[in-house]
């Protein structure tokens, strides 16, 4: 039994940045206790709209999404999930779930996915 959690990029990030907005690290550390207690395993992964990141550090989408899936990473790391319980991916531009034709559907397509369930590696 697994299930997605979905967070609205602008929620979780800046603009074209990796770092974690401060109002989601509480609800981070929430699902993070829950996977350790309920020894979950949690693939994150990244995803942008399709529009070509054009300032900042990063040099693609591919860079910006997987860096934000690696940001949550290392906070599940830092709240004590171990390494065997958890992924992370960037899947930049080429998964989709609206049309990167309007504003609203490039807002849906940036987001992290969380993908929770149970694991084997994580069981004592």
């Amino acid at each position: 039994d697994s299930f997605q959690i979905i967070i609205p990029g602008a929620r979780a990030f800046a603009s074209g940045d990796d770092q974690i907005l401060p109002e989601l690290v509480a609800p981070l550390r929430n699902i993070a206790e829950l996977a350790l207690e309920h020894r979950l395993a949690v693939d994150i992964e990244g995803h942008t709209d399709d529009k070509p990141i054009s300032h900042g550090r990063f040099a693609s989408n591919w860079e910006l999404s997987t860096a934000r899936a690696i940001s949550v990473l290392r906070l599940f790391l830092g709240l004590g999930v171990p390494n065997s319980m958890l992924s992370a991916s960037g899947r930049a531009e080429f998964a989709p779930v609206a049309s990167n034709a309007t504003e609203d559907g490039r807002a849906l397509n940036r987001r992290i996915v969380l993908l929770v369930k149970p694991s084997a590696a994580g069981r004592r």
